[in-house]
């Protein structure tokens, strides 16, 4: 639960971020390799938070980071 619950600050601070700086890191990308390994639906969820980060509109892109960020919380269970 601990490891799950460091995943998801991860990419909730990358959610964040993505407007303002370069947020994919080794980080990053092993977080969002739990996802995708560890959580329904990671595989899609994953897919729709690489998408939203390659928004061009910062504020479109952080919108839609945190979205994802947010079903992939639920989809988590917390």
């Amino acid at each position: 639960m601990d490891e799950l619950r460091r995943v998801l600050g991860l990419v909730e601070t990358a959610a964040a971020e993505c407007a303002v700086r370069d947020v994919e890191s080794e980080e990053l990308l092993a977080a969002l390799l739990y996802v995708r390994q560890n959580i329904e639906k990671g595989p899609m969820l994953c897919g729709a938070f690489f998408k939203a980060l390659r928004i061009e509109n910062q504020t479109l892109r952080k919108s839609e980071a945190t979205r994802v960020a947010k079903m992939i919380r639920r989809w988590a269970g917390l």
